[in-house]
Order: C-alpha cells, then sequence, then structure tokens
C-alpha cells in the first residue's frame, strides 16, 4: 500500500491530466473568484451593467464588489450621486442581473475609502488629540492665554482639559479655571508644568471620493458617529425599497492621526482603572521610561477596545439587521489585528506587489512592487477565521503587481498561490473598472488595478485562470482548519515597544512594527509546522476538550506556542496553566513571559502574576525540557525546531525529507534537498536573512563614526554577493560576519571641545587680581576632562557651561579713584558722551535712546543672502500682510518677558520664541513656494544610492532649490515627481509641501508644469524616506491657492 507521503507525490504528478480529465463537483458561487468593482462617477446604464456582468459571468467572476469613485474625465454629465433614487435604481438592476448571470452583488459602504463622505458632520468627523505645554513659576497670580497655536484647528477644536503638575507629582485640574481662553489662577509657589488638552480634527478626506461625495472621513472610535454614517444607508435603502446587498466591504484602514475621541478620557479611566489625565507629563514623555511606555500600551489598548467595540461591531450588527454580512480588512488599523479581525463575518488580507519566488523565467521589469505581504503578514486574516469559526477568509488580490496591461497570468498564479497557502480560499481582484462596451479602447481605467476586464489582453485566457482558482477554492471551502498549533500574538510587547503614540500595524511596515514576531513565526515555520495567531481574548475563551485546544469558533490544536513574549496578563497565564493541567500542550520558547502590561495597580498585579508565574516549571530554556503538570506538559526551550519536536507532532508533510526524497525517487536524481527544515530544488538560493539583519543592525547616523571605521563598513557591505545559491550558503553568512565585525569595530569621534577652549581662553584673559573670587573659575578649568566622544558632547558643553556661568558670576573689587582725578566711564542713563555711547552700541550689537535704563531696540547685523539675511526679510513680511500673527508674536513676547526675572525666564524666552518663529518661517515659505516654478538642482537622481545608507535607492529625483533655505538653515529639499529618468537640472513647479511634525524642515513636492498628483499618490512615491517621520501633506488646489 502507498503511504501518506506516496499519495501526496502521486496527487502532484497527476494533477496536471488526471483531475482535468475528471468532473469536477458542482461549485457555489463563493467559489469562484470575485473582483472590486470600481464605478467611475456611478456613469453607469443598464445596458452596459448588463454587458459588464454578462462578461465577467462568461469567464467564471462568482461576485462583484461595487465601489464608486471619481469620474471620467470629461463626463461629469453622466455621473450619478451615491445613494440617490437613479443610484438605488441602477443598484436594483445590478442586483437583478447578478440573479440572472450567478453573480454575487456586494458593495462598499461608502466611496472611495476610508468611511466618510459630505454627510459626515465636523463634530463626527476623525479625531485627534493637541497637546499643549506652558510652563508657569507659581506663588502668585497667573494670567496665561491658553489657545491652539495651529490656525488649521481654532476653528473647531475645543478645550478638553487643562491639568497642572508640579515637580513632587502634584496634579491639580485647572479645567475650570479657563474662561474665554484665559487660565486664571493662584498658582502655590514652585515651577508648574500646564499641559492643555484640545480635541482638534485631522480634517482628512475621503480618498477617491465620487463625485459630490467629498468629505470627511468619520470618527471610528465614536459609537454617535458610526451610527450617524450608516443611519444614512437605511434611509437610502429604505426609501428606494431596495434590498440590501449580500455583503457591505470595509476597506483596509487608511485613517491617518486620528488618535481620539471626544470620550476617550472617560473610556479609559473606565477600562483601565485610573485617569490618564492625570499622568499627561509621562504619557507625553519622549524619552519613553518604563511608566511611559506602560501608559501609552494603555492608550493604545483603549484605541483597540473602542475601534472593535464602537466600529467593527456596530457596522457588523447593523449590516445582520439588515441581511446582509461584512467582509472588512484590519490591517492599517490601531487595533489587536486578530480581534479586529475575528468581529466581522470574512477577514480580508491584502497582497501589495509581486513577490519574489525564484522562479526561473518569470518576468519581473522595472515597473514591478515588491509585495509588503509576505506569509507571516497575510496570516492574520485566516488565523482570525479559524480560530473564529469563519467559513471564509478573502484576499484583496494583485494589488499593484505591476501596471495596467503589464501583468501576465504567469505572474498572477505564483501570488495567487501564496494566498491559498496562507488560508485564503475567497479572493477578489484588484480589480475592474466598470465601463461601457462603446467606450474607445482601452476603456475605462483605474489606476490601482491589474484591469482585470475585457479590454485587457489576458482576458482571453482568463477563464482558464479563474477556473483554476474555482477549483482550488472549492476544494479549500470544503476543507476544515488543519493547523497544529496556536501561537500567541505578544500584541502588548508591540504596544510597549513601539515609539510614539499612535501605532497603525500597516502591511507596509510591519517588518519593524513586530520584527520578533516575524522572526518567530519564520522560524516555526522553517522548522516544518504551520499555526494560526491567537489573541488574548481567545485564549481567555480556549478549552481543553477530546485532547485538542478547542477555540470559541470550535477549531481544534494540539498545542499553543508562546513565542519569546515578555508580556502577558496574569489571567492568560494562569488559564494557561489551567489548559496544561486540563491535559494541553503549552510550549514557550526562549522564556517565560516576565511582566504584566499595562499601568493602573502594576504592583498588585504584579504580586499577583509572580504568584503564577512560580507555578510554571523552574527550567533553563539554554536546554529543550518537557515537564509534566497535571495532565497535559509544559515544554520550553530556545532551539526552535528541537523544541517544537518534543511536542511528537508531526511536520507538515510537505516540509520533511522524506517528501524531499519521494520528489528525488529515493537518489537525489531530481536535485531536491532538504535544508534548513525547507524542501528545495537546485534553483533555490541561498538564504540572505542574516545579511539583510546585518544591514538592517547598521546605525542610521554613521556621521559620529570615525571615516576610517565607516569606510571599512562600507566595505564589508559592498563585498555582499547576492543570488548565491543555497550550497553557498557558508559563504554568504559569512558575507554577514564581516558586516557584523565591521559595526562592532565602529568607533566615535571625538567630542568638540571648541567651546571649552574658547571659555577656557575668556577665563586666561582675565585678571583675577581685579575679582573678589576667582577661585569658582579656576575649578571650572580644571574639572575640564578631556578624550569624550561625540556621543558625550552634553557633558563636554556642560564643563563649557560651567566655565562661562563661573565668569558671569564674578564680581570685580570696588573701583578707587586717586585724588585730584575724576572717574570718566560712562554712567547708566548718561548721554552727555554720544560719541562713546554709540560706540557701544555698535560693539554690543544694542542701541539705546537716551531715555531710561532700558535696552528697547536691538540691531542684528547679518551678511546679504545669508540664511540669516532670507529668514529675516521672511519672517518681517510675513507680519506685515498677516496682523493676527503679528498680534500673536506680541501677546506671546510680552508673556515671555513678564518671565525674565525667574532663573529659566532668559531660556525659556529665547526658546518659546525661536519656536514661534520657526513655525511663522515653515508657513511664511508655503506662501513663497507653492505654486510657484523653481529652478531645481538635482543631487540625488532617480535610481542612485543614498549617500550613508546604501541599501536606499531613490526612486525618484531628490534634490533642493538653491538659494532659499528651510527652518534647518539647509536649502530646501524637494521631491521632483513626473519625471521618469535621471536629471541633474530641473525647472519645475511646487505642488505640494510636506511637513514634517517630529523635524524642523519641510519638504516640497514638484513636477512638471501642468501636472499635479493626489496627496495619496506623493504620499506613495515619498514613502521610502518619509515613513520615518510622522508629517502631513499640503496641497496646493487647482486654482492655484493654498
Amino acid at each position: 500500500m502507498m503511504n501518506k507521503r506516496q499519495w501526496i507525490v502521486l496527487c502532484l504528478l497527476a494533477a496536471g491530466g488526471v483531475m482535468q480529465a475528471q468532473q469536477w463537483p458542482d461549485t457555489p458561487v463563493e467559489a469562484r473568484p470575485g473582483a472590486r468593482w470600481w464605478w467611475l462617477g456611478s456613469a453607469v446604464d443598464e445596458k452596459n451593467l448588463t454587458y459588464n456582468l454578462e462578461e465577467y459571468a462568461r469567464t467564471g467572476m462568482g461576485a462583484v464588489e461595487i465601489t464608486p469613485i471619481y469620474g471620467v474625465q470629461g463626463n461629469d454629465a453622466n455621473d450619478i450621486q451615491f445613494l440617490s433614487p437613479h443610484w438605488m435604481e441602477m443598484l436594483k438592476h445590478t442586483q437583478a442581473e447578478g440573479k440572472r448571470t450567478g453573480i454575487e452583488i456586494d458593495m462598499n459602504t461608502g466611496t472611495g475609502w476610508p468611511f466618510g463622505g459630505p454627510e459626515v458632520s465636523i463634530e463626527d468627523a476623525a479625531t485627534k488629540a493637541i497637546f499643549q505645554t506652558y510652563e508657569i513659576e507659581g506663588g502668585k497670580e497667573i494670567e496665561q492665554d491658553i489657545n491652539v497655536t495651529d490656525p488649521k484647528q481654532q476653528p473647531f477644536s475645543v478645550l478638553s482639559r487643562v491639568m497642572a503638575y508640579d515637580e513632587k507629582g502634584k496634579c491639580i485640574n485647572l479645567t475650570a479655571h479657563v474662561k474665554k481662553d484665559k487660565l486664571q489662577w493662584k498658582a502655590p509657589a514652585g515651577k508648574w508644568k500646564v499641559i492643555a488638552l484640545y480635541i482638534g480634527k485631522t480634517r482628512q478626506k475621503v480618498k477617491r471620493a465620487a463625485p459630490g461625495e467629498e468629505g470627511y472621513v468619520m470618527n471610528h472610535l465614536s459609537k454617535k458617529a458610526v451610527k450617524n454614517y450608516l443611519s444614512r444607508f437605511d434611509r437610502a435603502f429604505k426609501s428606494s425599497k431596495t434590498s440590501y446587498p449580500h455583503t457591505f466591504f470595509n476597506d483596509s484602514y487608511e485613517v491617518y492621526q486620528a488618535d481620539w475621541t471626544d470620550d476617550f478620557l472617560e473610556q479609559f479611566a473606565r477600562r483601565r482603572g485610573y485617569k490618564l489625565e492625570e499622568h499627561f507629563p509621562e504619557f507625553l514623555d519622549k524619552n519613553r521610561p518604563e511608566v511611559s511606555r506602560r501608559i501609552v500600551s494603555d492608550y493604545r489598548e483603549t484605541i483597540s477596545d473602542l475601534l472593535l467595540e464602537n466600529f467593527s461591531h456596530q457596522w457588523t450588527d447593523w449590516a445582520h439587521k439588515n441581511g446582509s454580512i461584512t467582509r472588512n480588512q484590519a490591517h492599517g488599523s490601531p487595533g489587536n489585528l486578530i480581534d479586529i479581525y475575528a468581529s466581522v463575518d470574512i477577514p480580508e488580507c491584502e497582497g501589495f506587489g509581486l513577490s519574489q519566488f525564484h522562479i526561473e523565467g518569470l518576468r519581473q521589469d522595472s515597473l514591478t512592487k515588491k509585495n509588503d505581504s509576505d506569509l507571516s503578514m497575510l496570516k492574520y486574516a485566516s488565523s482570525a477565521a479559524h480560530i473564529a469559526g469563519k467559513t471564509y477568509t478573502s484576499s484583496e488580490t494583485f494589488t499593484w503587481l505591476t501596471e495596467h496591461f503589464r501583468t501576465s497570468l504567469s505572474q498572477c498564479k505564483p501570488d495567487m498561490d501564496l494566498m491559498f497557502v496562507s488560508g485564503i480560499n475567497h479572493m477578489f481582484f484588484h480589480g475592474t473598472p466598470y465601463s461601457p462596451q462603446e467606450a474607445e479602447w482601452p476603456g475605462w481605467l483605474f489606476y490601482a488595478s491589474i484591469n482585470m476586464s475585457p479590454t485587457n489582453s489576458i482576458w482571453h485566457d482568463a477563464p482558464s485562470f479563474f477556473d483554476y482558482i474555482t477549483r482550488c477554492q472549492s476544494f479549500l471551502q470544503m476543507g476544515k482548519p488543519d493547523n497544529d498549533f496556536l501561537i500567541y500574538l505578544p500584541v502588548y510587547d508591540m504596544w510597549e515597544e513601539q515609539p510614539g503614540r499612535l501605532l497603525l500595524f500597516s502591511i507596509h511596515h510591519m517588518d519593524k512594527l513586530a520584527p520578533k514576531f516575524i522572526n518567530a513565526i519564520h522560524r516555526i515555520n522553517n522548522s516544518g509546522y504551520d499555526g494560526d495567531y491567537i489573541s488574548d481574548n481567545f485564549i481567555r475563551s480556549t478549552r481543553f476538550k477530546d485532547g485538542q485546544l478547542v477555540t470559541s469558533g470550535g477549531t481544534g490544536y494540539k498545542a499553543l506556542v508562546v513565542p519569546a513574549a515578555h508580556l502577558m496578563p496574569n489571567d492568560v497565564l494562569a488559564h494557561l496553566l489551567k489548559l496544561a493541567q486540563q491535559g494541553a500542550t503549552i510550549v514557550f520558547l526562549e522564556n517565560y513571559p516576565t511582566d504584566v502590561p499595562g499601568y493602573g495597580q502594576l504592583e498588585q498585579k504584579r504580586k499577583t502574576y509572580q504568584q503564577t508565574l512560580q507555578k510554571l516549571p523552574s527550567v533553563s530554556f539554554s536546554e529543550t525540557t518537557v515537564t509534566p503538570v497535571g495532565k497535559g506538559k509544559i515544554i520550553t526551550g530556545t532551539d526552535y525546531a528541537r523544541t517544537l519536536a518534543s511536542c511528537n507532532i508531526p511536520q507538515e508533510e510537505m516540509k520533511t525529507e522524506d517528501f524531499a526524497a519521494a520528489l528525488n525517487n529515493g537518489d537525489n536524481s531530481n536535485g531536491w534537498s532538504f535544508v534548513n527544515g525547507q524542501v528545495l530544488c537546485g534553483a533555490e538560493p541561498a538564504d540572505y536573512s542574516a545579511v539583510e539583519a546585518a544591514m538592517e543592525a547598521i546605525p542610521t547616523d554613521l556621521t559620529v563614526y570615525t571615516d576610517e571605521s565607516v569606510a571599512a563598513l562600507n566595505t564589508a557591505v559592498d563585498g555582499v554577493v547576492r543570488g548565491k545559491a543555497f550550497v553557498s550558503q557558508a559563504n554568504v553568512n559569512a558575507m554577514a560576519q564581516v558586516i557584523e565585525d565591521a559595526i562592532a569595530a565602529l568607533q566615535y569621534k571625538g567630542a568638540d571641545y571648541t567651546k571649552v577652549d574658547e571659555a577656557i581662553a575668556k577665563a586666561n584673559a582675565l585678571n583675577k587680581d581685579n575679582y573678589k573670587d576667582f577661585t569658582a573659575v579656576e575649578a571650572a578649568v580644571k574639572a575640564v576632562v578631556r578624550g569624550k566622544n561625540i556621543t558625550e558632547q552634553s557633558e563636554v558643553d556642560k564643563m563649557a557651561k560651567a566655565i562661562e556661568d563661573a565668569i558671569a558670576a564674578l564680581e570685580k573689587k570696588p573701583a578707587s579713584t586717586k585724588p585730584g582725578t575724576s572717574d570718566k566711564s560712562p554712567q547708566t542713563g548718561d548721554s552727555s558722551n554720544l560719541v562713546l555711547w554709540i560706540s557701544l552700541l555698535f560693539a554690543s550689537g544694542s542701541y539705546y535712546d537716551g531715555s531710561g535704563d532700558l535696552q528697547t531696540h536691538f540691531i542684528h547685523i547679518v551678511r546679504t543672502g545669508s540664511v540669516d539675511w532670507q529668514n529675516y526679510i521672511l519672517f518681517r513680511d510675513y507680519l506685515c500682510t498677516h496682523p493676527d500673527t503679528a498680534g500673536e508674536y506680541e501677546r506671546l513676547k510680552l508673556a515671555l518677558a513678564a518671565k525674565l526675572p525667574t532663573d529659566s525666564g532668559r531660556e525659556d524666552y529665547v526658546q518659546d520664541k525661536q519656536s514661534f518663529i520657526r513655525s511663522v518661517l515653515r508657513r511664511a515659505l508655503s506662501d513663497m513656494l507653492l505654486g510657484k516654478t523653481v529652478d531645481i538642482r538635482i543631487d540625488r537622481p532617480l535610481g542612485s544610492h543614498h549617500p550613508k545608507h546604501t541599501d536606499m535607492i531613490y526612486p525618484v529625483n531628490y534634490g533642493y532649490v538653491p538659494h532659499i533655505f528651510s527652518a534647518d538653515g539647509e536649502e530646501a529639499d524637494v521631491y521632483l515627481l513626473g519625471v521618469s529618468e535621471p536629471v541633474e537640472k530641473y525647472k519645475g513647479r511646487v505642488i505640494a509641501v510636506i511637513h514634517r511634525l517630529d523635524d524642523v524642515e519641510d519638504k516640497w513636492i514638484a513636477a512638471p508644469t501642468g501636472v499635479t498628483f493626489p496627496p495619496d499618490e506623493i504620499e506613495k512615491a515619498v514613502n521610502f524616506q518619509e515613513q520615518y517621520f510622522q508629517h502631513e501633506i499640503e496641497m496646493l488646489d487647482p486654482n492655484g491657492d493654498q
């Protein structure tokens, strides 16, 4: 008899012949591929709706998903308003024709993406928190202006809290003390930090909105906002007596900066057990000590809860009430992806770009985009579906493989197969535009599409490809999930470790957001095993029954793995222990979780957690250990393959050495090998992951290291040879080691002692006999320690400051006047010797008007054409043309001047004034450049490498505008879009500015005259560099104004 492995090989070999000769069973509509169906301008008519649906049905499609978007240029007269009576009539016709042709009709719950539109009021729009901090010296009556400094937020921001904190941790709620934008408060003695929280609006608009549907993105975190949004659909469907669609769809969560909602503080206190407003300083601390990380983690968990309850659950409940189901893409959201995916009827993942399969002859070209959705990312949706007992997992498929009419079906198939092995069984093409039959070739198009439609040359062979997909999906849909392991998703580690405040789990950045987890998934996979991810909430409802771990969705698993997690709620750990005692196998890889997440009642929770932790087996993780616990066992270890093998669970058949031998007929004649837990053929490439990891470990800022050590590192990087076969794996690993050694050998540059030397020279120039006590200066000079490196520059600067402070504190001995002489030195208030005063004026940079003892004017001397020259002129002219800003500047200076008598007054005066000036200069520069044609010098042309980060290749031309300076003192940087070849110079029009919110400089977007780009295309073009900065894009409107 044949064993199981031989049967698999036989089936694989026979699939091309025997299976095709057999009659495949009847397949349901869900087994056929679906497609996102873009209605451009909703300019549809009954005749062409019928034509489109008949074409789709003829080739084997089973579903279309209506998504109205912007209209076709020049066809405005035929646009139909979304949800209008006319639009609903077109939907009725579509539903009737779908029923006739056997095509399921779904629709987006809106136009474009994300959800929003003209009926979303500013109150229901996406919301963000705005924090402003004021330093106040107590012991007196305080009258402080409290208002939003961002003029774009002033019309609709609402003051939520004003909190004061002293240096001892005391907190006072001052919200009631603010009247008409003024804080009036008798502050107790001491230094106080006052933090005001305003609830503002992101002002994000719907992307690709249909005509007339432009408007704000809704607040997904607000129950009321979501309810109001959905009520519009109820009115349209019920008034027109139209049947609700089979499925409502939601695209990827592309809602930016929406980090708050009106009742967030109340929700936070109820869920986390303490008041966030009492900890604003820790919450906002960019140095991220442990307390700050824990509070931010609690904030992120609350955001996740609100998104799950107020949006996902409410939207799905609404759809069910109306006889529909929901399909949702959770990625990109700030929530726990497993819980968000599992909350809807059909979780949907997304493929983005073309995967690298190393298939010889598979065509790639210059427009091929890398797929950010690897196996670890794709499995979030299918994992949620499996553990929650959902029948289908869908995928947005073939997004950005290449460009229109350049994608072949041979390129599509491997990425479709990647979806299938990731658990997808219900795919949707991205996508197909509605196009009238009479439209000239190539018909109506949508840019983000492989154009799976009748005008594409691949349409001729599409039926065969669709038939392949249908056979695969019908087979997969008839089966049940059969992964052996549940894999714990350590979301609390991610929430605590990642910097910033709002954390969006975007598919494009998961390698940075969850690198440890991704590495663990690949190590598990390479060990020959597969699994589904499970969240804390689903662990809580998992039971041990009939020898298996059974989730709330009814799916059974043989073991649960916790991969290198450090944080875990106590009740989850206790439940895992209980499951083991009942008979389950629980595996801890690398370590036990060592602590609880969050900040509320921390010490009490830690005490309870330690009690639970002590009940786990005491082991050394350096060895694989199997410890009986009750009726089950706990397995621990660091070696993934050995530890998982101790579960006595067979590896996946197609990942075994025996399977490779079966493919080789037992004699390696076919070139198959078993390497690192993977079955590989002779054409398989070496594993470069160690090289990539070494590259990733290269410090981002190499300017702090000596030229010699950086040159050695660059040599190591340049020594990497790509394209080696797996038989040369040792050589590839050696390349990685050379890079790691070069990183370890990096040497810091020495610190800059220029200020120290200048201070010492100043001290040496003084005659100490002229001063009462010179010992403090001598001590400060003696305390100078040489040999510090550049990372210790702050310490060196403190040495210089100590000398300068000691000099400033010197007191001169009383002057003596000999008999018969007079003291001719000028005195304060003496205007008799104007020649001497004018000399002093230009020596000191100040002008005195002779009316008192205060300096009232300052003269600044700068070089014509310099950065300072430009900035002074810009600032002056902006204030002259913007009296509101000039008034704001006046009030700021008066408020700062009032603080000058305090110790920190001068420092605050300079710092706050400079901050205001920088913000004005950024606005002034926007006014000056937006819409203007400028000469651009390109110093980093398209296709060139970054001078420091050599793995970064510029996908656009990048340069600067000569003689125009940004706030960082450098010439204004420009991304040049719309020019597809490297250039050295270009005259282009500035169409947008990228305001970096966590940096001092802005970046400009230029394009050929007459060419423009929408914000999301700009975002994609500059993402290679701007992904590392929080930013917003300011566009030039079509009339040329900002």
